[in-house]
C-alpha cells in the first residue's frame, strides 16, 4: 500500500514545505489585518479628540467676546486695538492649555453719538505647526446702546 501512495505523490518530498508556506502566509495576513485595525482605531480616536478640542477652543473664543463686551460696556475698560491676554481664574476642567486674547476697535459714526466697538476674540490651543493646533477668531459689534 505504501508503494501505491508513493506513486500517487502523497507524502512525496516535494510537498513537505507547502504547509509551512501556507501557515506563514496566514500569519502575515492576520498580522496585517491587526495592524490595519489598530491604525484605524487610533485615527478615529485622534479625530474625536481634535473635534472636542475645536469645540472647547470655540467656546473659549466666545467667552472672550463676552469678556470684551463686559469690559467696554460695564467696566469702562479702555478699548485697545492690540491683542491682550485674558487671564482665566479657576481654570475649568478641559480648558488646560487654551489661551484667550481679545482686542477692541472703537469708532463713533457721524450721525449718532453712540460709540461702536468692534470686538475680536482669539482662542488657541497648542503651537502653530503642531498636529493638534486649533485656533478660532470671533468678532462682534457692540455699541453703547446695545449689541447688533
Amino acid at each position: 500500500m505504501t508503494a501505491r501512495f508513493a506513486k500517487a505523490g502523497f507524502g512525496s518530498r516535494r510537498q513537505h514545505g507547502a504547509a509551512l508556506i501556507i501557515a506563514l502566509f496566514l500569519i502575515v495576513v492576520v498580522a496585517a489585518m491587526g495592524v490595519f485595525a489598530t491604525n484605524t482605531e487610533m485615527s478615529n480616536q485622534q479625530t474625536s479628540t481634535l473635534a472636542l478640542t475645536e469645540a472647547r477652543v470655540e467656546a473659549a473664543a466666545y467667552s472672550g467676546l463676552e469678556y470684551g463686551s463686559y469690559q467696554v460696556r460695564t467696566a469702562g475698560a479702555a478699548c485697545v486695538n492690540a491683542w491682550a491676554p485674558i487671564l482665566l481664574t479657576g481654570t475649568p476642567p478641559g480648558t488646560q492649555g487654551i489661551s484667550v486674547q481679545w482686542k477692541c476697535n472703537a469708532t463713533v459714526p457721524a450721525p449718532s453719538n453712540a460709540t461702536v466697538y468692534v470686538l475680536s476674540s482669539r482662542a488657541f490651543y497648542s503651537n502653530f505647526g503642531q498636529p493638534d493646533y486649533v485656533q478660532r477668531t470671533l468678532r462682534r459689534r457692540v455699541n453703547t446702546l446695545g449689541t447688533w
